[in-house]
């Protein structure tokens, strides 16, 4: 991994063109159209650096389901390249990062044999919810 100057989650931005990211997923599904025939309608990644920070990755164009569908898996330590970043204003967040990242044909990633430990879940306290003081509100439904 010495050879790779890679980002952190933290201060990925729109700022610049080209990222390297290395990262570990953390989790991976397929959201589906609301109506029938409720076909899938993009696939999504939540992403972890070795800092611990989190970002959201997605597929939306269709005919990349079949690529993204097996690869990459959940567990594995990816780098990516050539994503594109946008802003993460869903309106349901997985993360409460500012940014998510959209990944689209040329969007490259390897499968590197690395460790990032994690925590999959970020719980927030009842208290926070019961008094809805949570940093990241939209997170909490």
């Amino acid at each position: 991994m010495a050879s790779i100057t890679q980002d952190h989650i933290k201060d990925i931005n729109d700022s610049k063109d080209t990222r390297d990211l290395v990262a570990c997923i953390l989790r991976k599904w397929i959201a589906y159209k609301k109506t029938p025939p409720c076909a899938p309608w993009r696939i999504d990644l939540l992403l972890v650096d070795e800092q611990g920070y989190r970002i959201e990755g997605s597929v939306t164009q269709r005919r990349l389901f079949d690529r993204y569908k097996n690869e990459p898996k959940e567990g594995g330590v990816y780098h990516f390249k050539n994503f594109k970043v946008v802003d993460n204003g869903d309106q349901y967040r997985v993360t409460a990062h500012s940014w998510r990242l959209k990944f689209h044909s040329t969007t490259y990633f390897e499968e590197l044999d690395l460790l990032i430990l994690s925590e999959a879940y970020n719980f927030v306290s009842i208290k926070d919810i019961v008094e809805f003081t949570a940093k990241n509100e939209r997170l909490i439904g």
